[in-house]
Protein backbone atom coordinates (compact mmCIF):
# COMPACT_ATOMS: atom_id res chain seq x y z
CA UNK A 1 0.00 0.00 0.00
CA UNK A 2 1.28 3.19 -0.97
CA UNK A 3 2.12 6.10 1.66
CA UNK A 4 -0.01 9.32 0.58
CA UNK A 5 0.32 12.35 2.35
CA UNK A 6 -2.41 14.50 3.71
CA UNK A 7 -3.27 17.88 2.62
CA UNK A 8 -4.06 18.89 6.31
CA UNK A 9 -0.18 17.43 7.39
CA UNK A 10 1.54 19.54 3.94
CA UNK A 11 -0.15 22.81 5.65
CA UNK A 12 0.98 22.19 8.81
CA UNK A 13 4.45 22.12 8.29
CA UNK A 14 5.93 25.58 6.89
CA UNK A 15 8.32 25.37 4.15
CA UNK A 16 12.12 26.17 5.00
CA UNK A 17 11.39 29.39 3.56
CA UNK A 18 8.78 30.28 6.00
CA UNK A 19 10.57 29.62 8.53
CA UNK A 20 14.14 30.99 7.97
CA UNK A 21 13.87 34.26 6.59
CA UNK A 22 17.83 35.10 6.22
CA UNK A 23 19.26 35.65 3.36
CA UNK A 24 22.01 32.76 4.02
CA UNK A 25 18.94 30.31 4.02
CA UNK A 26 20.50 28.48 1.23
CA UNK A 27 22.89 27.51 3.72
CA UNK A 28 23.89 24.49 5.40
CA UNK A 29 23.33 24.06 9.10
CA UNK A 30 26.95 22.51 9.47
CA UNK A 31 29.94 23.37 7.13
CA UNK A 32 32.83 21.59 5.77
CA UNK A 33 36.18 23.08 5.52
CA UNK A 34 36.10 23.20 1.76
CA UNK A 35 32.68 25.27 2.25
CA UNK A 36 34.13 27.19 4.24
CA UNK A 37 37.43 27.88 2.31
CA UNK A 38 35.02 29.20 -0.67
CA UNK A 39 32.98 31.23 1.34
CA UNK A 40 36.02 33.16 3.19
CA UNK A 41 38.14 32.59 -0.38
CA UNK A 42 40.74 31.04 1.65
CA UNK A 43 42.88 27.90 0.91
CA UNK A 44 41.43 24.39 2.07
CA UNK A 45 45.14 23.79 3.81
CA UNK A 46 45.00 26.73 6.22
CA UNK A 47 41.74 25.65 7.59
CA UNK A 48 43.03 22.41 8.37
CA UNK A 49 46.46 23.75 9.54
CA UNK A 50 44.41 26.16 11.78
CA UNK A 51 42.13 23.39 13.13
CA UNK A 52 45.05 20.65 13.82
CA UNK A 53 46.24 20.09 17.07
CA UNK A 54 49.74 22.04 16.64
CA UNK A 55 47.70 25.05 15.34
CA UNK A 56 50.67 26.58 13.37
CA UNK A 57 51.46 29.83 14.30
CA UNK A 58 52.23 30.88 10.38
CA UNK A 59 49.12 31.00 9.17
CA UNK A 60 47.87 34.54 10.52
CA UNK A 61 43.89 33.77 9.67
CA UNK A 62 41.25 33.49 12.37
CA UNK A 63 38.34 31.31 12.47
CA UNK A 64 34.97 30.88 13.55
CA UNK A 65 34.63 27.88 16.11
CA UNK A 66 35.04 24.77 15.20
CA UNK A 67 34.23 20.85 16.27
CA UNK A 68 35.60 17.57 15.73
CA UNK A 69 33.90 14.28 14.54
CA UNK A 70 36.94 11.80 15.13
CA UNK A 71 39.45 13.46 12.31
CA UNK A 72 36.33 15.53 10.58
CA UNK A 73 36.44 19.63 11.26
CA UNK A 74 33.29 20.94 10.87
CA UNK A 75 31.90 24.54 11.57
CA UNK A 76 28.28 25.51 12.78
CA UNK A 77 26.27 28.07 10.39
CA UNK A 78 25.62 29.68 13.52
CA UNK A 79 29.00 30.41 14.97
CA UNK A 80 30.03 31.10 11.09
CA UNK A 81 27.23 34.29 11.19
CA UNK A 82 28.43 35.66 14.36
CA UNK A 83 31.83 35.24 13.41
CA UNK A 84 31.30 37.67 10.10
CA UNK A 85 28.79 39.71 11.91
CA UNK A 86 31.63 40.28 14.73
CA UNK A 87 34.55 41.23 12.25
CA UNK A 88 31.97 43.95 10.17
CA UNK A 89 33.95 46.68 9.71
CA UNK A 90 32.56 50.40 10.23
CA UNK A 91 33.08 53.16 8.04
CA UNK A 92 34.09 55.85 9.82
CA UNK A 93 32.86 58.13 7.25
CA UNK A 94 29.11 57.17 8.32
CA UNK A 95 27.19 59.36 10.34
CA UNK A 96 24.90 56.83 11.61
CA UNK A 97 21.72 58.69 10.97
CA UNK A 98 20.68 56.26 7.86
Amino acid sequence: MPITKSRALERAIPSAAETDPLPTSNMKEVLTPEDLAELFGISVWTIYSKTSRRNRPHTNVDLPKFFKIGKLVRFAKKDVLEFLDSRKKIDPNQTGDD
